[in-house]
């Protein structure tokens, strides 16, 4: 946890809240690559686990590491708003924890990025219909761009692959769903706790959950006796350490210092992260991905311009 008191109490973040538009971008491209790496990490993961397991260690594992932070802001919360931090634990956390691996259990970690950045639209739609947030013309015509760029993308894949895994991929839109409310409350509900208590006690609603129901799997006995294990825990205390805890925190303050549309770029910028890793990973890219990332970068433009 001192790492984390160290982090937020930098002269480098001190500076940085001095220039938000730098901050902003700096947050964006941070997460972007922290997300857009966690598909592959998922997906090295489920070779040991099950989406299940999976799920639960690297809730748990985070949660572990908030422990201190949250212990101490237990008396700073109001009771009002212990309902809001449950319902950001469990829509930014603990349901997309297990719904992107379920997902990854047929669909390939690039393709599942890709589903993500429907995250834009979702957060667009909630914020009009649930937060009576105003909607602009140029704030529609990104959000459409940047959605035709993962069609372009999702559209260049095989046909066989697209039909046999449109099932699993209503797991990914459920989990954007869950991002789009959750960047929404936070906004509405949040925006005056600190970045890393919300954070810490968001997790802490969630954590014995996890935990608990972690203790009735086999991993334990898998981290303990394998090989493979211990392997498989490596890749997921990545996931929970960097993706879950530190990524939790920059989300929190992103979303407070921009808006939860203009967050929902990211999602936008991972699926290129994620084909990178792919391409690494020894998956294809063509001519057709290059184009879907380039309309994809267009949509963010658009979308930061209408901010």
């Amino acid at each position: 946890m001192s790492f984390l008191n160290v982090l937020t109490q930098s002269r480098l973040l001190r500076y940085l809240r001095l220039n938000t538009a730098l901050l902003t971008w700096l947050l964006v491209g941070m997460l972007s690559v922290m997300w857009g790496t966690s598909y592959i990490l998922i997906k090295r993961s489920l070779t040991v686990f099950t989406p299940f397991e999976l799920a639960a260690l690297r809730t748990t594992i985070a949660s572990v590491v908030f422990l201190p932070a949250a212990l101490s802001s237990l008396k700073q919360v109001n009771r009002t708003e212990w309902k809001y931090l449950l319902a950001m634990g469990c829509l930014a956390i603990l349901f997309p924890a297990f719904l992107f691996p379920l997902a990854q259990t047929h669909l390939a970690s690039t393709l599942t990025g890709i589903i993500n950045s429907l995250t834009g639209l979702f957060t667009l739609l909630v914020g009009a219909l649930l937060f009576r947030q105003k909607i602009t013309a140029l704030k529609i015509g990104g959000i459409l761009l940047g959605m035709a760029g993962t069609a372009i993308l999702i559209l260049s894949g095989r046909q066989d692959q697209i039909t046999s895994n449109a099932f699993y991929g209503l797991f990914v839109v459920l989990a954007t769903i869950c991002n789009a409310l959750n960047a929404n409350i936070v906004k509405r509900y949040l925006q005056h706790i600190n970045a890393l208590k919300m954070s810490a006690l968001g997790l802490f609603t969630v954590g014995p959950v996890a935990f608990i129901y972690l203790c009735t799997t086999a991993a334990p006995a898998k981290i303990l006796y394998t090989t493979a294990g211990l392997h498989g825990l490596g890749y997921v205390s990545i996931l929970a350490l960097v993706s879950t805890s530190l990524g939790f925190i920059l989300y929190n303050k992103l979303i407070q210092i921009s808006s939860p549309l203009f967050v929902s770029v990211i999602t936008y910028l991972i699926p290129i992260v994620a084909l990178l890793w792919g391409l690494q990973d020894g998956e294809q890219i063509t001519t057709f991905h290059y184009v879907g990332m380039a309309t994809i970068l267009a949509g963010v433009f658009i979308v930061n311009k209408s901010e």
